[in-house]
């Protein structure tokens, strides 16, 4: 959808660039070899 979007919950809401400049982050794949680094901070707890 062109144009910039926002998120509507609970209500309208304006959400910072910086927001929106952090959610365009590639997501890692869970297949890559750099995953399981990105994991090990959850097992501890």
């Amino acid at each position: 959808m062109a144009g910039r979007n926002g998120l509507f919950v609970p209500g309208p809401t304006n959400i910072p660039d910086r927001v929106l400049r952090a959610m365009v982050v590639q997501m890692e794949d869970h297949r890559s070899p750099k995953f399981p680094k990105l994991t090990l901070e959850c097992w501890p707890g």
